[in-house]
């Protein structure tokens, strides 16, 4: 049993408790002990918890920092869809965020043309304030289509 867990933890994705050493034990045409016989031995043995990775170490390097300082500096915006309501109903969703003080705002569009993200942005920034500059970026699309350019 317990060189069947032992084979199961190697894996990180692997289940290691009493069913999944159970399923192998049959699959091997061995004799299959009950689960709770199966989980008494494995705590007589002390190995009832996967031994856990040690915790990444920092590299040191900063996190790089927003280069807004004062409110309404930078705008980030994101454009991010399509997205799919229950009915077939397709959404993007302009996300934008003022870097100097986090506040968000979120504009539903139905389609990415310019005229319709263009809307979006001028609601946005009626809510948060026009920025003095703005940084726009696209989801990439998972589609056949993904490739050329859109």
């Amino acid at each position: 049993m317990l060189g069947v867990r032992g084979r199961l933890a190697e894996h990180p994705w692997a289940q290691i408790g009493a069913p999944a050493i159970a399923w192998e034990l049959e699959k091997l045409g061995a004799s299959v002990p009950p689960e709770r016989t199966i989980e008494r031995v494995l705590e007589r043995s002390g190995v009832t918890e996967r031994s856990r990775r040690r915790r990444r170490q920092p590299k040191g390097i900063p996190y790089p920092q927003a280069a807004a300082e004062l409110v309404g500096d930078l705008h980030e915006a994101d454009l991010v869809g399509p997205r799919y309501l229950d009915g077939g109903v397709r959404f993007y969703a302009l996300n934008t965020v003022d870097l100097a003080r986090r506040r968000a705002g979120i504009e539903i569009v139905t389609d990415k043309s310019d005229h319709a993200v263009a809307g979006a942005l001028v609601a946005l920034w009626q809510q948060l304030g026009v920025p003095l500059r703005a940084k726009l970026t696209t989801a990439a699309r998972s589609s056949a289509r993904a490739g050329s350019a859109s």
